[in-house]
């Protein structure tokens, strides 16, 4: 076995230590470690757990308190943290390296730095299975002592102390060989299970094949492959004429048939064409007279729109003239409203009453004389105007009745020629009809000569009878094959059902065997029988580190760790009996006796032992002092370093080698070594 020798560790930004390079060199002896909070004026809180935490998270890359990793980091700076652990093991020299932002993990041996690995897990695994040969869980459990994480074993459930005896004495090696085991016979049992169930399902379609093949030989018998029909078939055929009409002779009229009803039919299309076309030209009587006639009235007729126009715009005129002649007329006869006038109202001129009166009269007499002879005039006029417009619309009548009569004469003509088409194709229809019902006549003759001496459908079920007896026959060949592939199955099936026996017979020595073994390793057996040879030495060690510490009793323990104290007037009593700086120290006796065992099964042993502020509380003075005892005998046996974090002032009057003050102002800690007393 080899000593783990740890020299110092370094930090920088590491929990409450700033960015300058604090060291503490580990110094073999009892150490004892203080604070002082100069921010606070108290001793808690400076920093005296994170140089012990700096050592384990140096080796492991973690911490016994429940931190994050950013929370590592100083938490003023937030960069650049790291952790040096330098120790010996025989003649090598090992420095480890371990930072944060950035992230950092180096290992030298000898002043040169080892090659890295693919991840930082298989580095650090490297690290604890090849050079410290010490896992985490062993260190924090054996060479760190913190009252945060520590649980007393005599506190805890038998369940978690089998669990950590077997962890301690490498019985768990057993568990793991009875879990195997359990995997082993579920693998057996899933095995037997698969190969039954396999078995099951291979008798049932042996079954289910036998039954076919019965079948197969049901349905083999129950073919018909006669040829008696057949026989009767060929009898007939050869009892039929061959003086009947050929093939070629009923082709021949079927197509002339065809060609002729063709014909029909396009004739009535055309009928039915000429039909249509005569309901779209209807006849009309009498065009003909009718339009000479429309000639006759039409000849001689000119038609003159301007002279219309021209004529009906001087009729306006002589309206226009005479509406103007009448207002003067009203003027020059009204009394009254022009009675007092000095002017004539028609011509303006200014006048004596007498003159006035006269001139009215005359004025009045002419107007009358004009109108008369405007309404002669205009009389002429429109009777002129109406004559002319009369004549107009007669030629526009006349003209577009000539159109009309001549269109009709057209469809007259059209309808004639429609009506002689019609007959036409009328006599020819009745021709090619009767020519048709002639031929579909000698046709009928020559199919029923036919029928009664046609070999075809007696030839056809010779073919058909033919055809059946070989699908038949075709048939109970398939059937042989399914019934001989039935048979290779079934055969082969049972083959595989005797294999599969044979395996499960060998699965089941093999699960006999297993059940042997698991019953070996279980709690009753091989283990307890391992913890009932060491229990002897544990109880031997405790006792001897109880003595060396003075207190006045001793313990009985037996394989799971339960504890029986005994001493003069003591009786009935347990761990729960005893006081707290009793307990801790049955606790501390504990834990140094397993340490020694486990030294046997170490192949390294770390030099140190942190013990973390487990002597500040629920300890008297008479405790602390039997703790001490017990601590001081372990360190000279094994010449260790030990770490006692304490704030307790008592601790400083018993024998210590190295004393240290972590100091915290303004925020960061920092060491100071003052000489031991």
């Amino acid at each position: 076995m080899s000593k783990i020798v740890i020299e110092n560790v370094k930090v920088k930004n590491f929990l409450s230590f700033g960015s300058s390079v604090t060291k503490f060199d580990v110094k073999e002896g009892i150490n004892l470690i203080t604070g002082l909070n100069k921010d606070t004026g108290r001793v808690n809180g400076t920093g005296k757990t994170s140089i012990c935490e700096a050592i384990v998270w140096g080796l492991y890359g973690k911490t016994i308190k429940d931190i994050t990793k950013d929370q590592i980091v100083n938490w003023k700076n937030k960069k650049k943290c790291s952790v040096e652990v330098s120790f010996s093991i025989d003649d090598n020299k090992y420095i480890i390296e371990r930072g944060i932002k950035p992230n950092v993990l180096k290992i030298f041996k000898n002043e040169k730095e080892l090659d890295q690995l693919s991840s930082v897990v298989d580095f650090q695994n490297y690290l604890e299975n090849e050079i410290l040969k010490v896992d985490y869980k062993t260190f924090v459990t054996l060479f760190h002592n913190n009252p945060n994480s520590f649980v007393s074993i005599f506190d805890i459930p038998k369940a978690q102390k089998r669990k950590f005896l077997e962890n301690l004495f490498n019985l768990e090696a057993y568990s793991d060989i009875k879990n195997k085991i359990n995997k082993k016979l579920s693998s057996i049992d899933n095995a037997i299970l698969k190969n039954t169930t396999e078995v099951s399902k291979n008798d049932e379609r042996v079954s289910s094949l036998e039954r076919n093949v019965s079948q197969y030989d049901s349905d083999i018998k129950s073919i018909d492959v006669s040829t008696s029909t057949l026989l009767s078939l060929k009898n007939q055929l050869s009892e039929i004429p061959d003086d009947v009409p050929s093939e070629k002779d009923i082709t021949d009229i079927e197509e002339n048939i065809s060609n002729v009803r063709k014909l029909v039919e396009k004739i009535n299309l055309d009928l039915a064409e000429r039909n249509s076309e005569l309901k779209s030209h209807p006849y009309t009587n009498n065009v003909e007279e009718k339009l000479e006639e429309c000639k006759l009235k039409f000849k001689g007729l000119v038609l003159d729109k301007d002279l219309e126009t021209k004529l009906y715009e001087e009729t306006l005129e002589f309206k226009v003239k005479k509406e103007s002649l009448n207002k003067d007329l009203v003027k020059v006869s009204q009394k009254g409203k022009y009675e007092d006038l000095d002017n004539c109202p028609i011509c303006g001129s200014k006048m004596d009453n007498e003159s006035l009166r006269v001139h009215k009269a005359q004025e009045k007499e002419r107007i009358q004389k004009e109108l008369s002879e405007l309404g002669a005039n205009e009389e002429s006029k429109i009777k002129e105007y109406n004559n002319v417009k009369q004549t107009n619309l007669d030629y526009t009548y006349y003209e577009s009745e000539i159109e009309r009569l001549t269109k009709a004469l057209e469809v007259n003509n059209k309808f004639t020629e429609l009506t002689e088409s019609k007959k036409t194709l009328t006599k020819t229809y009745d021709t090619y009809k009767s020519s048709l019902e002639s031929k579909e006549a000698r046709l009928k003759e020559m199919r029923e000569l036919v029928s009664k001496s046609n070999k075809e459908p007696i030839l056809k079920q010779i073919e058909f009878e033919e055809k059946k007896i070989e699908e038949r026959k075709s048939q109970i060949l398939k059937l042989e094959e399914y019934k001989g592939n039935a048979i290779s199955e079934i055969t082969l099936l049972k083959s595989d059902n005797v294999e599969l026996n044979k395996k499960n017979t060998t699965f089941s020595s093999l699960k006999e065997y297993y059940s042997f073994i698991k019953k070996l390793c279980s709690d009753e057996n091989i283990k307890q029988y391992a913890i009932s040879n060491i229990i002897p030495i544990i109880n031997q060690k405790v006792n001897h580190y109880l003595s060396e510490a003075g207190v006045g009793f001793y313990v009985k323990l037996d394989g799971w760790l339960d504890c029986e104290i005994k001493g003069p007037g003591i009786s009935n009593a347990s761990a729960s009996s005893l006081s707290g700086g009793e307990k801790k120290s049955l606790d501390l006796a504990l834990q140094f006796a397993l340490f020694d065992i486990t030294k046997l099964k170490c192949k390294n042993l770390p030099n140190i032992l942190i013990l973390d502020e487990i002597l500040d509380s629920s300890v008297d003075s008479k405790g602390i002092e039997n703790l001490m005892n017990i601590i001081k005998v372990k360190q000279k046996e094994d010449g260790l370093a030990c770490l006692i974090v304490s704030h307790r002032k008592e601790i400083g009057s018993f024998t210590i080698d190295n004393k240290y003050t972590i100091i915290k102002s303004n925020g960061y800690s920092s060491i100071q070594e003052t000489k031991g007393e």
